[in-house]
């Protein structure tokens, strides 16, 4: 049995997986429920004003969605966009991932992060505005996974909680 796995030839299926899942349609998306009132704040509010409107129960969140707000603006194909790439991202770490946690079974670690990246049970996808940041924070945690040693060797900051 050859065991040859090419890993250009699968993150260019990635690439084609998420643009088939997420991409196609993305063009007429617009901007949906939650997305209002903070896109409404966002584009009317000065800075003090949105960290009083919105940091009442997510403090840290204000600061990255005012950020992405100043790159992407108004414009909701440039937040889905935006969502594609970052689900590319974390499909990417799921990958890296399992491939370090197992490394002799990449091609179970490359089916995982394909079902991952299709499995429908994030039906929210579409409120770009509202989640790009949760998903943002998602990747960021997946890399800390994947950058971690093995056996629990790795550095991190203490918790004194």
């Amino acid at each position: 049995m050859n065991n040859y796995f090419n890993i250009r030839l699968f993150a260019l299926g990635l690439v084609i997986i998420t643009t088939l899942s997420y991409g196609l349609f993305s063009t007429n998306l617009g901007f949906y429920w939650d997305d209002w009132p903070s896109l409404w704040a966002l584009s009317r509010l000065p800075f003090s004003e949105f960290v009083e409107f919105a940091a009442y129960d997510r403090p840290v969140m204000v600061f990255i969605q005012y950020f992405l707000f100043l790159v992407l603006g108004t414009k909701p194909f440039l937040w889905h966009f935006l969502i594609i790439v970052l689900y590319l991202f974390c499909a990417t770490m799921i990958f890296l991932i399992g491939n370090r946690l197992s490394p002799k079974r990449i091609n179970e670690s490359a089916a995982v992060t394909v079902l991952v990246l299709c499995y429908p049970g994030f039906l929210a996808h579409s409120f770009s505005l509202t989640y790009a940041p949760y998903i943002l924070q998602l990747l960021l945690i997946l890399r800390l996974v994947q950058q971690s040693q093995p056996g629990g060797s790795q550095k991190v900051m203490p918790y004194y909680g």
